[in-house]
């Protein structure tokens, strides 16, 4: 087994957080905030404590769109993206209809590449950054 330590600096940087409304999401904005990160918090809710709360559907492209050009209009540059928010279907499958497994997969999957593909480039360009993909054991 692999084992990798990293130590990332996060005082001082500027972080585009999804899901940070409730759960894993809320408690990673408020210590990335209190460590010294400028958060910018997205969420179906308003977000609580952070630098800029940015309300968005990531189910629907437009939104996301919005959302990634309001950070940066915020915060001038996303230094850490952090792919948080998702949504489960708790039921078989076979008793899912398609219309709910596609807005499940807008937002766990979809939303994630996508906001990837709008943040990334800029870190790539500057040689630095990072995307962090949190995910469930049930995905």
């Amino acid at each position: 087994m692999l084992l990798l330590s990293l130590r990332l600096r996060i005082e001082g940087t500027h972080i585009f957080l999804t899901g940070a409304s409730s759960g894993i999401g809320a408690a990673l904005a408020l210590e990335l905030t209190r460590r010294g990160a400028r958060v910018a918090g997205v969420s179906r809710r308003p977000v609580e404590g952070v630098a800029v709360s940015i309300e968005a559907d990531l189910r629907i492209p437009e939104d996301r769109e919005r959302a990634a050009a309001a950070a940066l209009d915020a915060l001038g540059r996303v230094d850490i993206l952090i792919n948080n928010a998702g949504v489960g279907i708790y039921a078989p499958s076979w008793q899912t209809s398609m219309d709910d497994l596609r807005r499940m997969f807008e937002v766990n999957f979809f939303a994630a590449v996508d906001l990837t593909q709008r943040l990334a480039p800029a870190m790539v360009a500057r040689r630095e950054g990072l995307v962090v993909n949190v995910a469930s054991i049930a995905s």
